[in-house]
């Protein structure tokens, strides 16, 4: 069997001697194939196992190259696509050194793409009218049993909220309903959304510094704990005007356990961090300067151990939230692959939001208008990419920009064609069929967004419209309570407040900020949503709202 090295893309011929195949798999026809069958197993939650490799071995002399076709949902078909023949099986081909075989390697998808229970998939070898069957089977069982975080991990004294619980190994539950508790109390309406999620509303408590150990218990299924969900008590943030250190920032998130405010400040290249003190803000920020390219956007973990943030560089970075030190390496991973042109900002991650499930979901700002997106997982330091992972148009977004929810159950994805929200509980698209619109902001889990002057529920069948906001202008920044009830716009100067669950949405009484924060205002709001933050061009505003 010789076959040019150059030649998987055409019908070629075999000159070699005869090969009689002594390799344990398909021996009829023109080929033989090993092995003849393909098994993989993986648990919810854990990683894809290893890509595994088909042999195929010529039989007789000048037989025509095979075509290789797969099927089925066991089969990961984002792998470069080199395998010869007229039809191609989208999996990556190569040749033996004396070229007389040809090495397919197949890989699988992550497990949590697919679900618990066994997918199949085959892979058919054809030449000279025989093919060749290759059964693919891969197995993804439950996780094991374990409560691994709460997203949110924080909380307000006095008040409940639905949180998502995170491990593995829940569909043990069967058709029981578990008990999920917060320091040994219970908390309500706790459904198994599958094997990895649980929703649970969160008991009242009170504020306390260790926070509160959640359990899952039931079934007589022990789940052993490494999430905790801190509460804390209502802070005033009284009315302030905060000038920059140097320039007006690109990002801004508000951190309630640390009572701090994170800035990235792209002029400067460096992450701020403006802390209270109890009585005051900082004047003085805290920074993580760093050379090279421009940092991009930032985002803190869903269990709060982590600032995630992202250059122009295709690399992701750590931040320690309390000393706004880079942990572990500096360059923590790099998900693309071939020559980059970072310094024209071509194929450079530049938004960034975390998931509930640990993961953070990236964007890149190609210049060539369609841009792709990643999801990484810092645990194992791998990447999946659009092109791979999920079914989506052209694979990649237009002009996006990325929203991520207080649980991170939901990322909005915007697009000029073709909006998305990315559900991590179930790592799958929902549509969102109403074009974006500026300025754009969700509630807690997701569920609810207002784009524009809109707001749409995702009724469990999809986005529906829900109310519309009174008035007329432009709306410069928006957030929304966690419920997804209220909706803190900021226009003309001032905040306004409007009860969105009601179709038609009373007026609102104006609260006029102290300063003017200038213009390109961003706007987030406290978890007890007694205070607003303002971020423009002229500085930081801190608002108490009534």
């Amino acid at each position: 069997m010789n076959i040019s090295r150059t030649i998987l893309r055409s019908i070629s011929l075999l000159a070699f001697a005869v090969l009689m195949s002594a390799c344990g798999g398909e021996s009829g026809g023109p080929f033989s194939v090993s092995p003849g069958s393909l098994s993989f197993s993986a648990q919810i939650d854990g990683t894809a196992p290893a890509s595994k490799t088909l042999t195929i071995t010529a039989n007789e002399a000048n037989a025509a190259v095979p075509d290789i076709i797969a099927s089925g949902n066991a089969i990961d078909f984002g792998a470069s696509s080199s395998c010869a023949g007229g039809n191609e099986a989208n999996l990556a081909c190569t040749l033996s050194s004396d070229d007389t075989k040809i090495y397919v390697t197949v890989p699988v998808p992550d497990p949590d793409v697919l679900g618990i229970g066994t997918h199949t998939g085959s892979i058919a070898i054809t030449s000279g009218g025989h093919t060749n069957s290759v059964s693919v089977t891969y197995t993804v069982e439950a996780g094991t049993p374990a409560v691994s975080q709460v997203s949110p991990y924080v909380t307000v004294s006095g008040q409940t909220q639905t949180v998502t619980i995170r491990g593995g190994g829940f569909t043990n539950f069967g058709t029981t309903i578990p008990t999920v508790s917060f320091g040994g109390t219970p908390g309500t309406n706790a459904t198994v959304v599958n094997d990895t999620t649980i929703t649970v509303d969160t008991p009242s408590l009170f504020a306390q510094p260790q926070g509160y150990e959640v359990t899952v218990s039931g079934s007589s299924v022990n789940f052993p704990s490494s999430a905790t969900l801190k509460v804390i008590s209502t802070t005033n943030y009284a009315d302030a005007s905060i000038a920059y250190n140097s320039a007006p920032p690109r990002k801004v998130l508000f951190d309630d356990e640390r009572r701090a405010i994170y800035a990235v400040n792209a002029i400067d290249n460096r992450l701020e961090k403006y802390t209270y003190n109890g009585s005051s803000w900082d004047a003085t920020p805290t920074t993580l300067s760093l050379s090279g390219t421009t940092i991009a956007d930032v985002a803190l973990s869903t269990d709060g151990s982590t600032l995630i943030m992202v250059k122009n560089d295709n690399f992701v970075y750590e931040v320690n939230p309390d000393t706004m030190l880079l942990q572990g390496s500096t360059q923590a991973y790099t998900p693309f692959t071939g020559t980059l042109n970072c310094s024209s900002y071509d194929a450079c991650l530049d938004r960034v939001a975390h998931t509930s499930d640990g993961r953070i979901m990236a964007v890149n700002n190609n210049t060539s208008y369609v841009r792709d997106f990643y999801l990484y997982d810092p645990a194992s330091n791998t990447v999946e990419a659009s092109s791979n992972l999920f079914t989506y148009p052209d694979n990649g977004l237009r002009s996006p920009e990325v929203y991520g929810s207080a649980t991170g159950d939901r990322v909005f994805l915007t697009d000029t064609y073709d909006p998305r929200f990315y559900d991590s509980m179930n790592r799958s698209f929902i549509s969102f069929s109403s074009a974006s619109a500026d300025p754009v902001a969700l509630d807690g889990d997701g569920t609810v967004i207002a784009s524009g002057y809109n707001v749409y529920k995702d009724s469990g069948l999809g986005y529906n419209s829900q109310s519309t906001i009174p008035g007329s202008g432009t709306i410069d920044a928006m957030a929304l309570s966690y419920d997804g009830n209220t909706a803190y716009i900021y226009r003309a100067g001032d905040i306004e407040a409007y009860d969105i669950s009601l179709a038609s949405p009373p007026p609102a009484t104006p609260v006029t900020p102290m300063a003017s924060p200038g213009t390109g205002v961003q706007m987030i709001l406290s978890r007890d949503e007694g205070t607003a933050i303002l971020a423009g061009s002229s500085a930081l505003v801190i608002v108490d709202l009534p």
